[in-house]
């Protein structure tokens, strides 16, 4: 059957397009200076924000 792909929407939270902002956001702290992390990061990953308080400011 068609199960492959069907079940891995409605299955995991997490979606594929966080998958890669992981890997990135990482690699973007670790070389670039905290200042040029934060233009490529939206608010919800800049240190000392919390997801709360994201929701707030919009």
């Amino acid at each position: 059957g068609g199960v492959v792909g069907g079940g891995s929407r409605a299955g995991p939270v997490v979606t594929p397009h966080t998958l890669e902002l992981t890997p990135r956001g990482r690699v973007i702290l670790q070389l670039a200076p905290p200042e040029t992390a934060r233009a490529y990061l939206p608010p919800e990953y800049r240190p000392g924000r919390v997801y709360s308080d994201t929701d707030s400011e919009k």
